[in-house]
């Protein structure tokens, strides 16, 4: 939801800076700063909708009902048995690579 806001706050800066350089084109008199004008109220606004559209289609899936990153909401269609990490023999093992229950049993140290 963060990155929403800031990507809705930059839109809206471009729109701002598409209409300053249009008031400034109409006192100047330049078509250059009147075409880039333009071309910066013509992205704003595609750019706000792109944003409108995605974030009402995560909200739609869910997305803003927890505070959690969004490539959670990307990886819980994926198919887990497919992921390197399920493959590993490393599931209950400890670093010195003997299971859990053939370790030796832990000895209260003694100190001399």
């Amino acid at each position: 939801m963060f990155l929403l806001h800031i990507a809705a706050f930059l839109g809206a800066a471009v729109l701002a800076g598409g209409f300053v350089g249009l008031h400034f084109a109409a006192k100047t008199n330049s078509a250059h700063i009147r075409n880039a004008a333009w071309l910066l109220l013509v992205v704003g606004i595609l750019g706000l909708g792109c944003i409108l559209f995605y974030s009402f289609s995560y909200w739609q899936q869910g997305a803003f009902t927890t505070a959690t990153p969004m490539h959670n909401m990307q990886m819980r269609n994926m198919p887990m048995n497919n992921m390197p990490m399920n493959n590993m023999p490393m599931n209950n093992m400890p670093m010195n690579n003997m299971p859990m229950n053939q370790m030796p049993a832990a000895t209260p140290h003694k100190t001399p």
